[in-house]
């Protein structure tokens, strides 16, 4: 599907959907993930993965569910 949901010139709500993969939310800032993204099942739309980036890469703790 692709990014949806722009706020505003700088900064977005990205929700990324790709068939047979993981469901995506964050924000993207000049085009770089940053704070807090999670990932989800995509057959069972179930938290998978949570995480934090900054600037783009993986920052903190990540978190995986089961």
């Amino acid at each position: 599907m692709g990014l949806i949901g722009l706020m505003a010139a700088t900064q977005a709500v990205a929700q990324i959907v790709i068939p047979d993969s993981l469901r995506q939310e964050g924000k993207v800032i000049h085009g770089n993930r940053e704070g807090v993204w999670k990932f989800y099942t995509p057959t069972q739309r179930q938290l998978q993965i949570e995480g934090s980036y900054r600037k783009g890469k993986p920052e903190g703790k990540w978190f995986w569910y089961a």
